[in-house]
């Protein structure tokens, strides 16, 4: 019997990382492509083609694709409102990058999906409370309180890099 693997996709604001991960969470394959800029749709086909590409090398992938976005994610309609430093905002990036693999497809915000992975298999492992920083094109952040991924009541929890602060 293979190995079950699930397919992630970490898009960030320089380059997407596109990896199959095992049930212990070790990534067993991993493609790097840069991230296109210039529209939603040319960002969802180089993922559609990296996913094909790790695809055609593996015959043992989940049903699923796990995908973290350096962006503000309105999960309840698979929306992306708001992404500094990608063509995204306003996207219904969901069902856009469902389509082209085909698959079903599960958004996150991208530091909330980091802290979620070190939560169930890295540093975090085990922890009632965490909070985590994320430094990358930009700065985010997760947090575990009480034994619950935190998201907030708009999906904010833990992005401290989109606060504003005012000298005065």
């Amino acid at each position: 019997m293979s190995e079950r693997l699930s397919l992630g996709v970490d898009i960030g604001g320089t380059k997407t990382a596109v990896g199959l991960v095992n049930e212990t969470g070790a990534v067993v394959e991993r493609l790097v492509v840069p991230t296109p800029k210039d529209s939603a749709e040319s960002l969802v086909a180089a993922i559609a083609n990296a996913v094909r590409d790790l695809e055609q090398r593996q015959d043992a992938l989940e049903a699923g694709i796990g995908v973290a976005v350096a962006a503000l994610v309105d999960r309840t309609r698979g929306m992306v409102p708001f992404a500094a430093h990608l063509p995204l905002e306003q996207v219904p990036f969901q069902v856009l990058i469902e389509q082209a693999p085909g698959r079903p497809v599960s958004v996150d915000n991208d530091a909330t999906a980091a802290m979620s992975g070190e939560w169930a298999f890295g540093a975090a492992k085990g922890s009632t409370e965490c909070l985590m920083v994320s430094v990358g094109t930009g700065i985010g952040g997760g947090a575990v309180c009480g034994g619950l991924l935190q998201r907030g009541a708009h999906g904010m929890a833990g992005e401290i890099g989109h606060q504003r602060f005012i000298p005065e």
